[in-house]
């Protein structure tokens, strides 16, 4: 080892950011393995969406009736289109035929959606009724209802018939009873004939459609329920589930808004105690809502693709629906939901339990950085920002250069800790301090003379200075260094620098 190597020195400095308080923040949880997978052969489900829509629409003898937001689902379609080639009338409710005459969207999501649903209108125009409105954001399938044939069969679904939807989002289907499916039907009745603003007339082509005026509005509805221009039954039964619910209130939604009367009586069941469990897809704008939610006491389970809507107080009274918990969905728009009994309420929270098997992320306050160990989600300025807790984050500063060997504990500026840029509990600084070196070009400083070497230097012209030991050479015209060439003479440096030299530097000779 070098002498320069001897005399480095490597310091640390350790800054504890353990209680840093976080904002918002959501932690992972981890899908689980579930041995005896839940039955899917019931009457609430949240399994193989696709397979059950397009068998159902492949059994229809006389009509299918599809309401949707979206359509751009091959499997679905290709069932369609199958039924019409059977003769069999094939009415379709959506929404989205509006985008046909807005401007391109600029993002791929959008850019694929409207080339999805202009492919299915060229291949199903033609062969199906199309009636449109923007508000259409109901989701439901009912064959054969337009028959008194007693086969009718019905699901209401929370799930777009899009392949997203049906094969990887979490969603819920409702399958429908005939008492049901004939209430639906008087709806759907109502909403082609009277809400509809568009219909396809020829091929390929939607005209400005004025309702007649002649086909009444349902009233007497006893189990499906109804957000449109005329009701807003859905709210309303929403709410007297909400207050309903003494000890525990599961609800599930996509969209939400921190305003809304139900948001407001949902904290404030979570005020009184009641246990409050919200499972969202995790997105900026719901935060507001789901924030709000968490700060009275709810517990908040976020989700990458989750769809599905639906309420269950207490465990024995339930409903799925198609809205969200907003005012488009609860007090505008064209939404349905169903009642759940008996039965049907199990089948629903078993549902939500498959939901709360997969992995997702739980929405946290008044979190301290120690509190947390590997990823997490922060949510900050309108946004979510991944990082990853260590236990122990390391800093190398910039070395520093001693001035004097006697001066090896100089300290550097320790930056502000940040748990932004270094996200752990603790950071350990580390920076090297090295010593002083000059070369032995320097000149020599002798030992100043006394009297008697005066007199001897007189007597005797060759007398040599005396040097000091260590060697003492001049740097500048007013600063000396003491030279220290191997390690025992740092002794002999510090003394002759407290008694002799007090302002020179002690330094290494290289």
């Amino acid at each position: 080892m070098s002498l320069i190597e001897k005399f480095t020195k490597t310091e640390t400095k350790v800054v504890n950011q353990s209680n840093t308080k976080l904002p918002p923040v959501l932690l992972p949880v981890l899908p689980k393995h579930v041995s005896e997978p839940k039955p899917i052969n019931s009457s609430v489900f949240c399994n193989e969406l696709q397979s059950r829509v397009v068998e159902l629409i492949d059994s229809a003898k006389h009509s299918v009736i599809l309401s949707t937001f979206l359509l751009a689902d091959d499997n679905v379609e290709s069932a369609v289109l199958n039924a019409a080639k059977r003769k069999v009338r094939v009415y379709i409710l959506l929404a989205c035929e509006t985008r046909l005459d807005g401007d391109v969207p600029d993002d791929d999501f959008g850019k694929k959606c409207l080339e999805q649903h202009q492919q299915m209108l060229n291949k199903l125009s033609g062969h199906v009724h199309f009636a449109s409105a923007p508000h259409f954001h109901a989701k439901a399938v009912v064959i054969d209802a337009l028959h008194e044939t007693g086969n009718a069969k019905g699901l209401l679904l929370t799930a777009n018939l899009t392949e997203e939807a049906l094969k990887r989002n979490e969603e819920l289907g409702v399958s429908l009873s005939r008492h049901q499916i004939d209430e639906i039907v008087k709806v759907f009745r109502w909403a082609i004939f009277e809400s509809a603003q568009h219909h396809m007339t020829r091929r390929g082509e939607f005209s400005a459609y004025k309702s007649p005026g002649n086909v009444g509005y349902p009233r007497e509805l006893n189990e499906i329920l109804v957000t449109s221009s005329e009701d807003t039954q859905i709210r309303e039964h929403v709410l007297a589930l909400i207050n309903k619910a003494d000890k525990e209130l599961i609800i599930s939604s996509f969209g939400w808004q921190e305003d809304h009367q139900l948001v407001k009586a949902i904290c404030e069941r979570a005020k009184l105690g009641v246990k409050v469990t919200v499972l969202s897809r995790q997105r900026p704008a719901a935060m507001p809502a789901l924030l709000a939610m968490k700060q009275a006491g709810a517990s908040v389970k976020c989700f990458k693709w989750l769809h599905a809507k639906a309420v269950v107080a207490d465990g024995v009274h339930a409903m799925v629906m198609s809205a969200n918990f907003q005012a488009h969905g609860m007090d505008q728009g064209f939404e349905l939901g169903v009642k759940l009994t008996g039965i049907q309420v199990k089948e629903l929270m078993n549902c939500l339990d498959v939901f709360l098997t997969n992995s997702h992320n739980e929405l946290n306050i008044d979190m301290s950085l120690g509190m947390i160990s590997g990823g997490f989600e922060a949510w900050e300025n309108n946004a979510f920002k991944g990082y990853s807790v260590r236990e122990v984050g390391v800093v190398e500063l910039s070395a520093i250069k001693a001035d004097c060997l006697s001066d090896m504990d100089k300290q550097p500026k320790i930056p502000n800790a940040n748990w932004r840029e270094n996200t752990s509990q603790k950071i350990e600084y580390k920076w090297r301090i090295e010593p002083p070196v000059i070369t032995n070009a320097s000149q020599e400083y002798f030992k100043p003379l006394t009297a008697k070497d005066e007199t001897s230097k007189k007597k005797d012209s060759g007398s040599p200075r005396k040097s000091y030991e260590p060697k003492v050479v001049r740097l500048t015209k007013k600063q000396l260094a003491i030279t220290v060439c191997q390690e025992s003479e740092f002794a002999m440096a510090k003394r002759l620098k407290q008694s002799e030299l007090p302002n020179a530097r002690i330094v290494l000779e290289a």
